[in-house]
């Protein structure tokens, strides 16, 4: 009996000192959760968490608010993600991804949202890849979407401005050949005159001096 309340003992103690690690790792993680939803609160990013197989996954109030949802609006499956990039952009994304899967390549990618308003909003979504099973298969990947609409649409105006300044410096290059084909022209033409001119006054110099001796003649006739 002595023996048995020694092992009594023993296990209570044990299970008081394994109940107080629990506790404490329970602390930690609650610690650890609040950092994780403080950082998430603090950034403009929205964050996601996927888990590929299952398709399940977390969005935060952010990655929500940037497309015009209430947090939680929509089930957050990674289905309905896809669901809501533009069909143009949707095969590039999901490349990238597999891409990331299959080599490590960086998953850095842009693409359009349709939002809740029926917009499309551009979103520079970034992500890694940070469990794999033992077979090598992915179990999860997390990373951040950031709304990068309004620097989409200055990059068009800017584009647009380019466009046009091309097409001014087009116009009037196009306007000096012109003129430069018609001050050519009209320079050949004033030489033409010129030659003209001077072959005239070249004619009219030797008619001088062909009329000069015959003139002479006619005063010495008339004076014999």
């Amino acid at each position: 009996q002595q023996r048995q309340g020694q092992i009594q003992i023993e296990l209570e103690r044990r299970v008081e000192e394994r109940t107080a690690e629990l506790a404490e790792a329970n602390r930690a993680l609650r610690r650890s959760e609040e950092r994780l939803r403080l950082v998430i609160d603090a950034t403009s990013d929205g964050v996601w968490d996927w888990d590929p197989r299952t398709g399940l996954s977390f969005y935060s109030d952010r990655w929500y608010a940037m497309l015009g949802y209430a947090p939680g609006e929509f089930e957050p499956i990674h289905a309905n993600w896809i669901d809501r990039i533009h069909p143009d952009d949707r095969a590039a994304m999901e490349a990238a991804i597999q891409a990331h899967f299959d080599s490590g390549a960086e998953y850095n990618t842009e693409f359009r949202m349709r939002a809740k308003s029926g917009d499309w909003r551009w979103i520079h979504s970034r992500g890694k890849l940070t469990e794999r099973d033992d077979a090598g298969h992915p179990l999860r990947m997390v990373g951040t979407h950031a709304d990068i609409t309004a620097r989409k649409r200055a990059e068009a105006e800017l584009q647009r401005h380019r466009d046009h300044l091309e097409e001014l410096v087009a116009e009037r290059t196009a306007e000096l050949q012109r003129a430069n084909t018609e001050l050519r022209q009209a320079m050949n033409q004033l030489v033409q005159v010129e030659k003209l001119a001077a072959l005239g006054n070249l004619v009219a110099g030797m008619a001088h001096e062909l009329n000069t001796p015959l003139g002479n003649t006619r005063t010495v006739a008339s004076a014999l």
